[in-house]
């Protein structure tokens, strides 16, 4: 599961760094990173 939280943190970083100024894009970025961090937490559950 590590694999998969690493391959939505780089997903998230590239979304992140990409971004122009516009709202949208700053929504997505949001989302992108919300979307990570509920997989991290789920993935830090899993023994």
């Amino acid at each position: 599961m590590k694999t998969t939280a690493l391959f939505i943190f780089t997903i998230a970083l590239s979304a992140t760094a990409y971004a122009d100024d516009t709202q949208q894009r700053m929504d997505q970025s949001k989302e992108v990173t919300k979307a990570f961090m509920t997989e991290l937490k789920v993935s830090l559950k899993r023994p």
